[in-house]
């Protein structure tokens, strides 16, 4: 299973973009046409990581797969899992 994480700002709004993720555990709003860097959620795979630091890091999940589109995913629904406080290259 692969997982996925979110860089946010503080109140998990999107460092790049507007609005604010849903509490964890909360689905997002789906959103219909899925366009990289422009609409869906975004998020990145562990060895996508290093382009995306931010305050914040969370493990998303994706009710669907998302699509990997260079250094990021991009889905239609996703939502916050847990925030991840300390991590470590193991």
């Amino acid at each position: 299973m692969t997982r996925y994480y979110k860089f946010l700002n503080p109140n998990r709004e999107p460092i790049y973009g507007t609005g604010q993720w849903p509490e964890p555990g909360v689905w997002a709003p789906e959103i219909g046409a899925v366009v990289p860097c422009a609409s869906g959620y975004h998020a990145c795979t562990v060895d996508q990581l290093v382009g995306w630091v931010g305050p914040e890091l969370w493990e998303v999940e994706y009710d669907q797969p998302p699509q990997t589109h260079g250094n990021k995913v991009v889905g239609s629904r996703a939502r916050l899992v847990t925030r991840i406080d300390r991590w470590n290259d193991t």
